[in-house]
């Protein structure tokens, strides 16, 4: 079995592409985009590559890149009650960034032994704000972080015009979830906040359990989902909560898992519907982009019922009409991306080397059919001592699966349909990975326009 030499279990010691693991309890990682050179240093953030489960039976993905599988039989286990958090036992467990570079580990001790057992879910300081004078804009107005949703210090939400409307300063540890129903939403410890473009900051609700990890929620803001989970050395516990304003919170999944420290997270609120997945912790690598790892399930808000999407790929997007969008590896044929819709004919998009040896950030245009897709390609030269990497935009036909260049090359689009304006113009950024980074709007005609120095897009405010 080939292994590639950025992707490999982490524990405590020094890797060979560059990045410094952290002995300890947790072992995590930070890749600061302004710092990145030869300095990355493992910080507070999390890196899962799951395994692809089918009636039993799983092949795991270990490089995107180079398409290399791991196969190993893990027959499933019983769904047991989530366990408690011991204050012996409570590692960070960080989800991977949809617009952040970022590479991670997530571990208890030493990364978990892989034993072939698995488990299926079942389905059941304080911020200050620093106000603009301006009034709360009617024009788009995009969220922004310093470096990351994981591990930022500052929120900013800045018109397309470039002006900077207000910047909060967030809590240590917080997470950003995105935007939604007009505010930029983040989490101060167990409760979710919003930043408004006035300045103002307020309390959406409490995540009774909530440690860490990602957050997503609704466009309108009303709804939320998170994971509370429990990972230990021989067994782990997670179950998927939904927060509602005005309800109870609610359960809607649990898993409960051997020593392979498998657990539920919640990966994106798409255009279909919410999204979250079943990912492994333990492993670290140079990865880019952000995923659903398999098996991933959709929540019905409407009837609180769950779907299975796949065992069989990567989830990326879903669109309103219930198309979905999927990234592959093997071996022999390398990646490439699959679009497939119920009653359509799959469509099979080629993804191009090396500027898309590894791909994500996918996103469909909104609308009641999908039509387009945006996405981000990488060429993966910044895994190599020295080496930097290189971006690139382009977007799909979704009924013809061609692809083609989007942009000047450099750039990558935010992580969400929420990077699409109503013109067709994409909001992407330049990664600082050399110093000179930068947030933009590409034109339907393929111009850019600088809109702010630096930072990642997280979400846009509209109205």
């Amino acid at each position: 079995m080939l292994r590639p030499s950025f992707l490999r279990s982490s524990g405590g010691q020094p890797r060979e592409d560059g990045l410094a693991v952290a002995p300890g309890p947790v072992l995590s990682a930070h890749l600061r985009l302004g710092q990145l050179e030869r300095r990355r240093v493992v910080h507070e953030a999390d890196v899962a590559v799951d395994r692809i489960q089918r009636l039993g039976r799983a092949q795991e993905i270990t490089n995107m890149a180079s398409g290399t599988f791991r196969s190993s039989s893990i027959p499933l286990q019983q769904i047991g009650a989530p366990a408690h958090l011991t204050d012996d036992m409570r590692p960070p467990l960080l989800l991977l960034v949809p617009s952040g570079l970022m590479m991670a580990v997530l571990a208890c001790g030493t990364a978990p032994a892989r034993s072939p057992a698995s488990a299926r879910p079942s389905s059941t300081p304080a911020a200050t704000a620093t106000p603009a004078p301006a009034p709360t804009p009617a024009a788009p107005v995009i969220a922004l972080t310093d470096e990351s949703e994981i591990g930022a210090a500052m929120l900013r939400l800045v018109g397309l015009d470039g002006r900077e409307r207000t910047r909060l300063g967030l809590p240590a540890r917080s997470t950003v979830a995105g935007v939604g129903g007009g505010v930029a939403v983040f989490t101060d410890g167990e409760t979710l906040k919003g930043l408004h473009p006035d300045g103002a900051v307020e309390t959406l609700g409490t995540m009774t359990g909530y440690r860490d990890g990602r957050v997503v929620v609704s466009p309108d803001g009303a709804h939320w989902l998170w994971s509370v989970h429990t990972i230990g050395q021989q067994s782990s516990t997670s179950r998927i909560v939904l927060g509602t304003r005005g309800a109870t919170d609610r359960t809607v999944a649990q898993l409960t898992s051997g020593p392979e420290a498998r657990v539920l997270m919640p990966y994106r609120w798409t255009a279909g519907g919410p999204v979250y997945h079943s990912m492994v912790a333990g492993i670290g690598g140079y990865i880019l982009f952000a995923y659903a790892f398999s098996p991933s399930w959709r929540l019905d808000l409407g009837s609180g019922r769950t779907t299975e999407l796949t065992e069989a790929c990567f989830v990326a997007d879903l669109a309103a009409d219930g198309t979905m969008a999927c990234f592959f590896a093997d071996a022999e044929d390398g990646s490439w991306m699959e679009i497939t819709r119920e009653g359509a004919a799959k469509v099979q998009v080629t993804l191009p080397k090396p500027a898309f040896r590894l791909s994500g950030a996918a996103s469909f245009r909104p609308g009641p059919a999908a039509t387009t897709l945006a996405m981000a390609g990488a060429t993966g030269e910044g895994a190599n001592p020295g080496g930097h990497e290189r971006f690139q935009t382009a977007l799909v036909d979704v009924r013809a699966g061609t692809l083609r260049p989007f942009g000047p090359a450099g750039l990558r689009p935010g992580d969400g349909d929420w990077s699409w304006l109503p013109d067709g113009s994409v909001i992407a950024y330049h990664p600082a990975l050399d110093g000179e980074g930068g947030v933009y709007v590409i034109a339907p005609d393929g111009s850019a326009t600088k809109v702010f120095r630096s930072g990642v897009p997280v979400g846009v405010i509209t109205g």
